[in-house]
């Protein structure tokens, strides 16, 4: 059963947890294959209506944020039939995009450094070869940087995203997605990532003038050469694809 967003300027709450309801159903050990279904279609829905500001302040609210890591999680884990990785696949590409929706909001990141949850975040670049989820994850990814950045929040936890980020595994694993997809929109997508990790490491380094803080100290740096191993990794892979070394 395919579920359709209501016609109009205007999305009832009642709807909205409707298909959050649908997506809850699919963390259930005993959710059939039906209830797979209506949940994928509701993930589709709820990816649109994050985009919508007050749709996404509200879903937040309500517990949207524990259930798409929860769900990410689940869609990582091994299957064995093809109709359920394709699912899986789905359902992954779409709570990250619902997520990258909603993390420019700084209580979204907070909320998400609250549950622990950036290594598992981090994670799913090692865990998944679609490229369809992982455009998603680089731009959730390169939102992150970007919101940290901007709103100098806690930058400890930024700390801890970078060091992810930047660590030569996270590094070597980019350059390889970056260099062998087809797809040019998930080449440039890594590339803005690696510029936005680069400036983020930047901002954490330097003073806070509005609020007089120092710059950031061992406990809230990213590791040394964070800022320009991000930003050699970005001119290496642009500098690849100008010389059409990288497939797209």
């Amino acid at each position: 059963m395919m579920i359709q967003p209501p016609s109009g300027p205007v999305v009832e709450p009642t709807f909205i947890l409707c298909q959050m309801r649908a997506l809850l159903s699919h963390t259930t050990a005993t959710a059939s294959a039906s209830a797979g279904g209506d949940a994928c279609a509701a993930a589709s829905v709820i990816w649109d209506l994050s985009a919508n500001d007050e749709a996404a302040e509200f879903m937040f609210a309500h517990g949207l944020l524990p259930l798409l890591l929860h769900l990410v999680e689940a869609s990582l884990a091994p299957q064995s039939e093809a109709s359920e990785i394709a699912a899986s696949e789905r359902m992954l590409e779409t709570c990250l995009g619902t997520l990258a929706n909603l993390a420019a909001a700084p209580a979204v990141c907070d909320a998400i450094e609250a549950r622990d949850a950036w290594p598992m975040l981090c994670g799913v670049l090692f865990r998944t070869a679609d490229s369809s989820a992982l455009h998603e994850w680089l731009r959730l990814s390169e939102v992150c940087c970007s919101a940290l950045a901007a709103h100098r929040r806690s930058s400890g936890y930024a700390a801890r995203w970078l060091r992810a980020m930047t660590s030569g595994d996270s590094l070597r694993r980019l350059m390889e997605v970056l260099e062998n997809t087809r797809r040019r929109e998930l080449l440039l997508r890594g590339v803005a990532l690696l510029a936005a990790a680069s400036y983020l490491a930047e901002a954490a380094a330097t003073p806070d003038e509005a609020s007089g803080e120092p710059p950031a100290t061992d406990r809230t740096v990213a590791e040394p050469g964070a800022a320009e191993a991000s930003g050699k990794a970005a001119v290496a892979v642009a500098s690849e694809a100008a010389k059409g070394n990288v497939r797209l």
